[in-house]
């Protein structure tokens, strides 16, 4: 998110402090829509990114005496709207799948991570390398891994042994992890990715 002028920033900040609903006003208008835009990359949502817009804002509101900004006031805003989209992947982390796990992963450790860059970053390369895949490994891994169809409902579905689709998933992983360290990926994210293959292997 592009922010305004500092200057302005602080003076806008200072009236908010004070109680002062114009300035909250403005600051809302100014970040509301950057705010709304970086929330729906990430949910895919609009009424979850409006939604995280609204709370974000009235805990600005509610706390606006406490407010100490290190940073800039955008910081602030992705700061506390990323504790709110960590709750909501920790509520839906478990029925969506790895990208909702990975998202959860690094919104947990957003310290670490200049927020929008890198999930922006690691979700188009996890989305380009199961791409890449041979087309049966693609279908076999996405159902297994992505939509966590049992390995059983897919050998069904696709009239193939339960050791074909072990196979395809293993490959498969092979690959990613070899693709994720060609990127850079940290070994942190590398290791929780891998741990959440292993984890639903035995479903």
């Amino acid at each position: 998110m592009k922010g305004i002028d500092s200057n302005t920033d602080r003076l806008l900040i200072s009236g908010l402090k004070h109680g002062n609903h114009t300035c909250f006003e403005k600051l809302y208008e100014l970040y509301a829509t950057q705010l709304f835009n970086f929330s729906y990359k990430l949910l895919k949502s609009k009424d979850a990114a409006e939604d995280i817009v609204q709370e974000t804002f009235v805990k600005i509101w509610h706390k606006r005496s406490d407010i100490k900004i290190k940073g800039s006031f955008r910081s602030l805003l992705i700061t506390i709207a990323l504790n709110d989209i960590r709750a909501s992947f920790n509520k839906i982390a478990k029925e969506n799948g790895l990208k909702n796990d990975l998202l959860y992963h690094l919104s947990a450790n957003s310290e670490k991570y200049s927020a929008e860059d890198d999930y922006e970053r690691l979700l188009t390369i996890l989305e380009n390398i199961v791409s890449s895949l041979p087309e049966k490994r693609r279908i076999i891994f996405t159902k297994k891994k992505l939509e966590g169809k049992k390995a059983r409902d897919i050998a069904a579905e696709l009239n193939v042994s339960e050791k074909t689709v072990e196979y395809h998933v293993t490959q498969a992983m092979k690959f990613l992890k070899s693709e994720f360290k060609v990127q850079g990926i940290s070994g942190a994210i590398l290791l929780f990715i891998l741990t959440k293959f292993h984890n639903r292997q035995s479903l």
